[in-house]
């Protein structure tokens, strides 16, 4: 909750965020608030919770529950208060990445807790196969997680945050809230999370899309965040910061997510992004 959001080497994304969202949410600056805040999100939880027993009570009485696969999850996290921050954004903090994934198979045994690095594009390659179906999905199949056959599928997942309203700074005139596009600032980001504990991120602006292959062209065009969470859980401190001490492992993760983004996004140049920032340029 003390986190210091003015720090120096903190990527101007999660300011431009904090800036933004607390014009348009208002913010916390007392523990107090932020144990109100985070009891009304705890009960926010138990009513979704209460309404998903409902569906599964249904499927009980209607004898259908043993027939039935069920895969719950969530879109999002919810910061609570670390590192300062509510809400969720374009940052790769656990608090904001990490959710819920719960899978009943009938059909296997249940109980087991697995560790391993997951994504939500593994969801549909899962139900494929499942379905017994053999499809091109970009996704890895959970199954054989799940049947305990292998404790890992994939050596990292990408995280990928593209949201305009957090990349361009709040204007507040009267009662109305607007956005300044001509001053873009780097609020959208590229992540990855490694099958070995690292995380890696990098902030670019809307209208400086690119992916970087050396050093010099990822400092040069991004905000960059490293955190190894083997032995740094809170992620407080940035491995990105010493450039030249951690060379060799910013190499390795920032090839890790071209390559990812490579087989996940393909061609990744911003395009879907130029055609609405335009509109909203000209009013349209």
């Amino acid at each position: 909750w003390s986190f210091d959001l003015s720090a120096e080497n903190l990527p101007g994304g999660i300011k431009l965020y904090n800036h933004n969202w607390g014009i348009l949410a208002g913010s916390i600056t007392s523990h107090d608030i932020w144990k109100d805040y985070q009891d009304y999100y705890f009960n926010c939880i138990q009513d979704s919770d209460n309404n998903i027993m409902k569906v599964i009570d249904a499927l009980r009485q209607n004898s259908m529950l043993d027939d039935t696969i069920i895969i719950f999850t969530a879109d999002h996290g919810e910061m609570h208060g670390s590192h300062a921050l509510k809400g969720k954004g374009g940052f790769i903090y656990e608090n904001n990445i990490h959710v819920p994934l719960i899978v009943v198979h009938p059909e296997l045994q249940g109980g087991r807790k697995v560790s391993a690095v997951t994504s939500h594009i593994d969801i549909a390659a899962t139900l494929a196969d499942i379905a017994g179906e053999s499809e091109d999905i970009p996704g890895k199949s959970l199954i054989p997680l799940m049947r305990g056959d292998s404790d890992s599928t994939r050596e990292g997942s990408l995280f990928c945050y593209e949201m305009l309203s957090m990349s361009a700074p709040c204007v507040v005139s009267g009662d109305s809230v607007t956005y300044d596009f001509t001053k873009m600032g780097r609020g959208m980001s590229r992540g990855l999370i490694t099958s070995d504990g690292y995380k890696f991120i990098r902030y670019f602006s809307p209208v400086d899309f690119n992916t970087p292959s050396t050093l010099d062209e990822l400092y040069a065009h991004n905000d960059v965040q490293a955190f190894n969470l083997n032995d740094d859980t809170q992620e407080l401190h940035n491995l990105a910061d010493d450039r030249d001490a951690n060379s060799a492992l910013l190499l390795r993760l920032n090839t890790l997510m071209n390559s990812l983004i490579y087989r996940e996004i393909g061609n990744d140049d911003g395009r879907e992004v130029s055609s609405v920032l335009e509109a909203m340029r000209s009013g349209k």
